[in-house]
Protein backbone atom coordinates (compact mmCIF):
# COMPACT_ATOMS: atom_id res chain seq x y z
CA UNK A 1 0.00 0.00 0.00
CA UNK A 2 2.49 2.59 0.80
CA UNK A 3 4.02 1.50 -2.94
CA UNK A 4 0.68 2.95 -4.16
CA UNK A 5 1.08 6.36 -2.48
CA UNK A 6 4.28 6.65 -3.57
CA UNK A 7 3.19 6.52 -7.33
CA UNK A 8 0.68 9.20 -5.90
CA UNK A 9 2.61 11.65 -4.69
CA UNK A 10 5.45 11.41 -7.97
CA UNK A 11 2.07 11.59 -10.10
CA UNK A 12 1.26 14.53 -8.16
CA UNK A 13 4.82 16.17 -8.18
CA UNK A 14 4.59 15.87 -12.12
CA UNK A 15 1.42 17.74 -12.78
CA UNK A 16 2.30 20.47 -10.42
CA UNK A 17 5.94 20.72 -12.02
CA UNK A 18 3.71 21.14 -15.27
CA UNK A 19 1.20 23.62 -13.92
CA UNK A 20 3.86 25.70 -13.04
CA UNK A 21 5.73 25.28 -16.33
CA UNK A 22 2.19 26.26 -18.38
CA UNK A 23 2.20 28.95 -15.73
CA UNK A 24 5.60 30.77 -16.01
CA UNK A 25 5.00 30.12 -20.29
CA UNK A 26 2.32 32.57 -19.86
CA UNK A 27 3.93 34.54 -17.60
CA UNK A 28 6.64 34.91 -20.35
CA UNK A 29 4.58 35.27 -23.22
CA UNK A 30 2.77 37.69 -21.47
CA UNK A 31 5.92 39.57 -20.65
CA UNK A 32 6.73 39.62 -24.41
CA UNK A 33 3.54 40.33 -25.98
CA UNK A 34 2.05 42.91 -23.25
CA UNK A 35 4.70 45.88 -24.31
CA UNK A 36 3.06 45.31 -27.56
CA UNK A 37 -0.14 45.09 -27.09
CA UNK A 38 0.20 47.91 -24.92
CA UNK A 39 1.79 50.25 -26.82
CA UNK A 40 -0.82 49.36 -29.69
CA UNK A 41 -3.23 50.76 -27.41
CA UNK A 42 -2.17 53.86 -25.89
CA UNK A 43 -0.70 55.30 -29.28
CA UNK A 44 -2.00 58.66 -29.96
CA UNK A 45 -4.95 59.05 -31.88
CA UNK A 46 -5.12 61.15 -35.49
CA UNK A 47 -6.77 63.90 -35.89
CA UNK A 48 -10.20 63.79 -37.55
CA UNK A 49 -10.26 63.74 -41.23
CA UNK A 50 -12.35 65.92 -43.06
CA UNK A 51 -13.17 66.54 -46.38
CA UNK A 52 -12.55 69.47 -49.08
CA UNK A 53 -15.22 71.92 -49.22
CA UNK A 54 -18.56 71.18 -51.58
CA UNK A 55 -20.76 73.76 -52.72
CA UNK A 56 -23.04 71.73 -54.72
CA UNK A 57 -26.43 71.47 -53.69
CA UNK A 58 -27.88 68.20 -54.73
CA UNK A 59 -25.45 65.59 -52.32
CA UNK A 60 -26.67 67.82 -48.92
CA UNK A 61 -30.16 67.44 -50.20
CA UNK A 62 -29.92 64.05 -50.71
CA UNK A 63 -29.13 63.79 -46.97
CA UNK A 64 -31.25 66.81 -45.76
CA UNK A 65 -34.43 66.66 -48.19
CA UNK A 66 -36.34 68.52 -45.43
CA UNK A 67 -33.85 71.67 -46.09
CA UNK A 68 -35.90 72.12 -48.43
CA UNK A 69 -34.86 75.09 -51.31
CA UNK A 70 -31.49 76.89 -51.57
CA UNK A 71 -29.50 79.80 -52.51
CA UNK A 72 -26.18 78.63 -51.98
CA UNK A 73 -24.48 76.01 -49.77
CA UNK A 74 -20.80 74.99 -48.23
CA UNK A 75 -20.67 71.66 -47.14
CA UNK A 76 -18.42 68.75 -46.06
CA UNK A 77 -17.90 66.06 -44.29
CA UNK A 78 -15.83 65.28 -40.98
CA UNK A 79 -15.33 62.00 -38.66
CA UNK A 80 -16.73 62.21 -35.57
CA UNK A 81 -14.01 60.83 -33.24
CA UNK A 82 -10.35 60.58 -34.07
CA UNK A 83 -8.87 57.25 -35.05
CA UNK A 84 -8.07 55.35 -32.30
CA UNK A 85 -5.30 52.78 -32.41
CA UNK A 86 -6.42 49.97 -33.28
CA UNK A 87 -9.62 51.50 -34.72
CA UNK A 88 -12.40 49.41 -33.09
CA UNK A 89 -16.18 49.52 -34.88
CA UNK A 90 -17.58 51.64 -37.51
CA UNK A 91 -16.65 55.39 -37.79
CA UNK A 92 -19.65 57.98 -37.64
CA UNK A 93 -19.51 61.18 -39.80
CA UNK A 94 -20.44 64.55 -39.63
CA UNK A 95 -22.06 66.54 -42.21
CA UNK A 96 -21.77 70.18 -41.50
CA UNK A 97 -23.51 72.93 -43.51
CA UNK A 98 -23.40 76.71 -44.27
CA UNK A 99 -26.95 77.07 -45.93
CA UNK A 100 -28.34 80.44 -47.93
CA UNK A 101 -32.09 79.82 -47.71
CA UNK A 102 -34.26 81.80 -50.14
CA UNK A 103 -34.90 85.19 -48.98
CA UNK A 104 -37.70 85.60 -46.26
CA UNK A 105 -37.24 81.78 -45.46
CA UNK A 106 -35.61 82.90 -42.03
CA UNK A 107 -39.02 85.46 -41.10
CA UNK A 108 -41.46 82.45 -42.10
CA UNK A 109 -39.51 79.55 -40.24
CA UNK A 110 -38.81 81.62 -36.92
CA UNK A 111 -42.95 81.40 -36.53
CA UNK A 112 -43.68 78.32 -37.30
CA UNK A 113 -41.27 76.24 -35.31
CA UNK A 114 -40.66 78.63 -32.23
CA UNK A 115 -37.03 79.51 -32.79
CA UNK A 116 -34.86 81.30 -30.21
CA UNK A 117 -32.07 83.04 -29.29
CA UNK A 118 -28.88 80.77 -29.25
CA UNK A 119 -25.27 80.57 -28.58
CA UNK A 120 -22.95 80.70 -31.61
CA UNK A 121 -22.75 77.14 -33.64
CA UNK A 122 -18.99 75.79 -33.47
CA UNK A 123 -18.93 75.76 -37.31
CA UNK A 124 -15.61 73.95 -38.83
CA UNK A 125 -12.72 76.35 -40.74
CA UNK A 126 -13.77 75.34 -44.11
CA UNK A 127 -17.25 76.19 -43.79
CA UNK A 128 -16.74 80.24 -41.64
CA UNK A 129 -16.35 81.68 -45.22
CA UNK A 130 -20.32 81.08 -45.79
CA UNK A 131 -21.20 82.50 -42.63
CA UNK A 132 -22.70 86.53 -43.01
CA UNK A 133 -20.93 89.14 -40.85
CA UNK A 134 -22.63 89.71 -37.53
CA UNK A 135 -25.35 87.28 -37.42
CA UNK A 136 -27.44 86.50 -34.21
CA UNK A 137 -28.29 82.84 -34.06
CA UNK A 138 -31.37 80.84 -32.83
CA UNK A 139 -32.38 77.75 -32.15
CA UNK A 140 -35.35 75.27 -32.44
CA UNK A 141 -36.31 72.19 -31.24
CA UNK A 142 -38.85 71.16 -32.83
CA UNK A 143 -36.82 72.66 -36.52
CA UNK A 144 -33.67 70.15 -34.88
CA UNK A 145 -36.22 67.08 -34.88
CA UNK A 146 -37.62 68.24 -38.08
CA UNK A 147 -34.01 67.75 -39.89
CA UNK A 148 -32.56 64.99 -37.49
CA UNK A 149 -29.81 67.48 -37.10
CA UNK A 150 -28.46 70.50 -34.84
CA UNK A 151 -29.29 73.86 -36.68
CA UNK A 152 -28.82 77.14 -36.58
CA UNK A 153 -30.79 79.83 -38.01
CA UNK A 154 -29.89 83.53 -38.59
CA UNK A 155 -33.45 85.04 -39.68
CA UNK A 156 -32.04 88.09 -41.28
CA UNK A 157 -29.89 86.81 -43.69
CA UNK A 158 -31.54 83.42 -44.18
CA UNK A 159 -28.83 81.65 -43.08
CA UNK A 160 -28.61 78.36 -41.66
CA UNK A 161 -26.25 75.93 -39.93
CA UNK A 162 -26.84 72.59 -39.80
CA UNK A 163 -24.59 70.06 -38.13
CA UNK A 164 -26.06 66.05 -39.09
CA UNK A 165 -24.20 62.90 -37.28
CA UNK A 166 -24.71 59.93 -39.76
CA UNK A 167 -23.97 56.97 -38.13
Amino acid sequence: MSEGLGRRAKIAIVLAALSLCCVLGVCAVGASVGPVVFDELSCEPSAPATTPVYTDPQRLLEVLPEIGEVRSVRWQVREARPHGCPDIGPMDFYLDAVVTLPTGTGQKLQPEYGFAPAEEPDVPEGLRDGLPPAPVWQRSTRYNEHLRSQAWLDVATDTLVVSHLRG
